[in-house]
């Protein structure tokens, strides 16, 4: 298989999320127009996007619905669950435990650190803020391998040290730290200052 680009991965949610919320007195089948036009994506580049994973369709009818959909959540890796270990609890990380449609993706974030002591001990979406200190531990016993970075910058270089130190596979990093970890940890970071930053320069260019 080719690798796959990163766009294509992030465009296979749009049309996963679609088929999933669109059942009622559907056809059976679709086609890419219909679903093109359902996630704003031209047609031509969801066939290109679905042909990486072999062929799909069905000559003159289109897509399978209910096919599709179980294939994309195998290729996305969501018909298994995933827990996820949250570092931050302010108001970014609250927000995300409270996020419903992540469970939708089979993601579940089920422990949560940070090191302020006002946070730690209180409950966040039912679940208890854990110091930072154990993050190694829990994650280790609990063999939790995504975590979500949420933090101030400030904050990072104690935890960063013990991230270093733990067999994780995946962070989505929603701070302003940088990472520096095993090559195979797989990475992908979200500024938010950079990406509202991105949508002001646009505006005025």
């Amino acid at each position: 298989m080719k690798k796959v680009p990163e766009a294509t991965i992030r465009r296979l949610f749009y049309y996963y999320r679609c088929l999933k919320n669109d059942h009622s007195e559907s056809p059976k089948y679709i086609c890419s127009d219909t679903l093109g036009n359902k996630t704003g994506i031209k047609s031509t580049l969801l066939r290109r996007d679905l042909s990486f994973f072999g062929h799909m369709g069905h000559k003159g009818k289109g897509y399978q619905r209910d096919e599709l959909e179980n294939k994309l959540k195998n290729i996305m890796g969501i018909d298994q669950q995933h827990e996820i270990a949250l570092i931050g609890a302010g108001n970014i990380g609250k927000a995300l435990v409270k996020y419903k449609k992540f469970r939708e993706l089979g993601l579940y974030i089920t422990e949560i650190f940070d090191n302020d002591l006002d946070k730690i001990g209180r409950r966040v979406g039912g679940y208890i803020v854990k110091n930072v200190k154990y993050l190694k531990e829990s994650l280790e016993k609990n063999n939790i391998k995504i975590v979500i970075l949420a933090i101030d910058e400030e904050e990072s270089d104690e935890i960063i040290t013990q991230l270093q130190e733990i067999d994780i596979k995946a962070i989505w990093n929603l701070s302003s730290a940088q990472l520096d970890l095993d090559q195979n940890v797989i990475i992908i970071k979200e500024d938010l200052c950079c990406s509202l930053g991105s949508l002001i320069c646009k505006m005025n260019n």
